[in-house]
């Protein structure tokens, strides 16, 4: 994540971000709450293989976006990306 900060300090935030849970390293409060705390306009899009409501619910309550399974149709993914740039929030 340090090189994610670090170009966000040069870049500028993403509209977006999607994480993934089950990445090496990832742990999903300290992350999402790093990533809300830098770029609190960004969007947060958890993607994982993980299909548990507790899983689900950590995301919420740690200020995701949008909760999308990676077993779902890339149709059904991009239309899951597209309601939540509209404002809306996912589960998918």
């Amino acid at each position: 994540m340090i090189e994610v900060f670090a170009t966000i300090s040069q870049d500028g935030a993403p509209d977006l971000f999607m994480l993934d849970l089950v990445l090496p390293g990832i742990n999903l409060h300290e992350t999402l709450a790093e990533v809300r705390q830098s770029c609190p306009k960004s969007l947060i899009v958890t993607v994982s293989m993980l299909d548990d409501q507790a899983t689900i619910d950590k995301v919420v309550e740690f200020g995701g976006d949008a909760y999308i399974v990676t077993s779902i149709a890339a149709a059904e993914m991009l239309e899951a990306l597209m309601a939540v740039r509209a404002g809306k929030f996912v589960i998918a």
